[in-house]
């Protein structure tokens, strides 16, 4: 049987409907319900014997994150404090975070709380009952958030693609590639690992951008080409932006799989979580985003 969380309704009931047509024999349970509220994560870990957890339940979008630190936070790291718990408690056997590129050298709100999240994980208790690992990766193709759904809007709605930068790169990988090397990460994962996607070189968004337009059957409007369709329109960075991602800081070996590489990441220290925790959980009751953001700027780097 497949568990499926989610605080998104429409979502939940997408992937369900798309999952039972293919009438596999699994068992598909589907549960609404947000990983910050404890009560209910305990419940399903009550209720079902859950051998296996993928966690992918983060916000990600760099921008909204960062006029929502509060509801960031909550989800993000709150969330997967109180599912640790609760696998440690059910004896879960393994447990995978899907994190994100924007956790190395953090400079972003989101990339600040999935660095936080992995030395969480990381260092969650000594006498561990489960083998944790964690994947990361950066772009998927047309996923929720990325940059090719918002082009293709962009297309549709607009005559221009906005790009924030001529020279911005970002790593990109297909939805179906990603599932399937984190599942197989998964496998052959024996404790405490992290793993990184090997996605290839960056691709120039300007590239991406281009292309979307081309292959729309459109022209690129420009000075050279003032009657064309689209124009592309540079608007800049954001304040904590990255021209380049990284998937490591460190180096990176082989694995017994192609295109899965394990870094050294997972050996920073990470100590007094519980207190960290009740910290950030008295912050949001207090609703102190400045308190927050000096948190997790003092705790994402060492």
């Amino acid at each position: 049987s497949i568990i499926l969380l989610d605080h998104s309704e429409s979502a939940l009931f997408t992937i369900e409907q798309k999952l039972k047509k293919m009438n596999s024999g699994v068992e598909i349970i589907t549960k609404l319900i947000n990983l910050s509220d404890k009560n209910s994560v305990d419940e399903i870990f009550n209720c079902h014997n859950i051998d296996m957890v993928y966690h992918a339940a983060a916000y990600k979008d760099v921008n909204m994150l960062e006029s929502n630190i509060l509801s960031g936070v909550k989800n993000n790291i709150i969330g997967l404090y109180y599912l640790l718990n609760a696998c440690e408690a059910s004896n879960v056997s393994n447990f995978v975070l899907i994190s994100t590129d924007k956790a190395v050298k953090p400079t972003t709100i989101m990339g600040m709380t999935k660095k936080f999240c992995e030395l969480m994980m990381f260092n969650f208790k000594k006498d561990k009952n489960c083998i944790y690992s964690a994947v990361r990766f950066g772009n998927v193709f047309n996923s929720s958030g990325s940059v090719i759904p918002i082009f293709k809007k962009q297309i549709l709605e607009e005559n221009f693609l906005t790009v924030t930068d001529k020279d911005v790169t970002r790593y990109f990988m297909s939805i179906d590639e990603a599932v399937h090397l984190v599942i197989k990460a998964s496998l052959i994962s024996e404790g405490n690992e992290m793993f990184i996607l090997d996605m290839g070189e960056p691709r120039k968004i300007l590239d991406i951008a281009k292309k979307m337009i081309h292959i729309s059957g459109k022209t690129i409007k420009s000075e050279d080409n003032k009657n064309g369709d689209i124009e592309i329109k540079i608007i800049g960075l954001g304040s904590s932006e990255k021209l380049h991602e990284e998937l490591s800081e460190f180096s990176c070996e082989k694995t017994s799989e192609d295109k899965i590489l394990k870094s050294k990441d997972s050996e920073i220290e990470f100590t007094n979580l519980d207190q960290k925790i009740q910290l950030l959980l008295d912050s949001i009751d207090s609703r102190d985003k400045d308190r927050v953001s000096d948190f997790l700027k003092n705790n994402c780097f060492k």
